[in-house]
């Protein structure tokens, strides 16, 4: 069953590929790359508790963390 939803999953992604491809006439995965790089954020909100409260600090985040959470 594993081999057959990873065969799924390839056909899907080399065709949706395919037709991105077609449609803009562009590599799709410098499409993929352009969208995550203007979706990836420099800085978060990481709650501080002071006395307290909470305040939400704003904080720049590693490189690796801006990638996760682009790509989430």
């Amino acid at each position: 069953m594993h081999d057959l939803e990873g065969d799924l999953s390839y056909l899907s992604r080399s065709t949706l590929q395919y037709e991105v491809q077609q449609k803009i006439e562009t590599n799709p995965l410098s499409v993929l790359r352009q969208a995550i790089r203007r979706v990836t954020p420099d800085i978060a909100e990481k709650a501080r508790r002071v006395s307290g409260l909470t305040y939400q600090a704003l904080i720049e985040i590693g490189s690796t963390q801006e990638k996760a959470l682009a790509i989430r």
